[in-house]
């Protein structure tokens, strides 16, 4: 009979141990409310549904957003839906945005950030199509069972 070494057996058990812990299937519950949240935050953007965008978000003093259209950070949701309206909906006659499959997802009990890339394109005033790569951070709370954003972090104008 061939012994198992000891550093393997503790692999293994650590292993099968996590593969059924209620926490695992929490996380990647939790991993997969993220990106749903994601998934309907570029639809907001791209319906220009500040209805919907307020949904996604904090209704606090202190939750934040930069954009690469901006120069200032937003601070506050009437800061963030002035900067939706007057800004993000506004710049582009369209735009696209998908969200690519390298996205990250950190979770803990009562907060989440998500990092990743999203291929966007956008239709200036004169009708081109300007495509770019955008780059985020999100950061959400989790507030009665439902994960809302606190702060959103874009970077990489179009050129």
């Amino acid at each position: 009979m061939r012994l198992i070494r000891p550093l393997r057996l503790m692999l293994l058990t650590s292993m099968l141990g996590l593969l059924g812990s209620p926490s695992a299937a929490d996380r990647l519950h939790d991993e997969a409310a993220i990106r749903g949240q994601i998934a309907e935050y570029f639809a907001a953007i791209a319906d220009r549904d500040i209805g919907a965008m307020e949904a996604l978000w904090v209704n606090a003093p202190n939750v934040t957003m930069l954009t690469p259209r901006h120069k200032l950070m937003a601070l506050g949701w009437p800061a963030i839906r002035k900067s939706f309206v007057g800004g993000v909906f506004s710049f582009w006659n369209a735009f696209r945005a998908a969200p690519r499959d390298d996205l990250i997802v950190l979770v803990n009990e009562r907060y989440s950030t998500a990092m990743f890339n999203v291929d966007a394109v956008g239709e200036n005033s004169d009708r081109k199509s300007v495509p770019y790569t955008i780059r985020n951070v999100q950061t959400f709370e989790r507030r009665d069972g439902q994960w809302l954003l606190i702060s959103s972090f874009a970077t990489g104008a179009p050129e």
